[in-house]
């Protein structure tokens, strides 16, 4: 009908992991995603070049540049489920990503730390959105936050920037 909205339709399609349980999440747990023909993340162009290419990402294609055109969404949803040692309770945790969220060519923080007056393992939730470029470079530049809370800086890895954002 010609007098009607144009709703925008949704697809929810699931993202597969290489791994996707873990059987004890008891701290940090990074979860990785294979671009490929297969990946609801990546656009008809992109599917089709790979498909055409025996399956397989050419070594060209790792640019920052050709990845933020290669990949697509509005909203990325990622969501947890588990069950509590503690308690034995069901516990949830949902986060929505846009892709202005996604930073190509970084890698999140190690946030975990032996503290060395009891030897313990700690974590440092200060550091849960905080990202490093990953090692041997070619990040995409990132903006200077325009968040008060958020500092871009100097990471003590050597791998060069660190993007810390506080308000999350």
């Amino acid at each position: 009908d010609e007098g009607s909205p144009l709703v925008p339709r949704r697809v929810f399609s699931p993202i597969e992991f290489e791994t996707s349980k873990h059987p004890c999440f008891r701290r940090i747990w990074t979860v990785q995603h294979v671009l490929d023909q297969r990946s609801p993340l990546l656009n008809g162009k992109a599917k089709k070049l790979i498909s055409e290419n025996n399956g397989k990402w050419l070594q060209e294609w790792n640019t920052h540049e050709t990845i933020r055109e290669f990949v697509h969404f509005h909203h990325l949803i990622i969501s947890f489920s588990g069950t509590s040692n503690a308690s034995g309770s069901a516990v949830y945790k949902q986060y929505l990503y846009e892709f202005k969220d996604l930073h190509i060519g970084y890698t999140f923080v190690e946030m975990t730390y032996q503290d060395k007056k009891t030897g313990g393992l700690r974590v440092d939730c200060s550091r849960i959105s905080s990202i490093n470029e990953q090692i041997g470079g070619s990040g995409e530049p990132l903006d200077e936050p325009e968040e008060k809370d958020s500092v871009v800086s100097r990471g003590n890895t050597g791998r060069g920037r660190t993007y810390q954002n506080k308000t999350k």
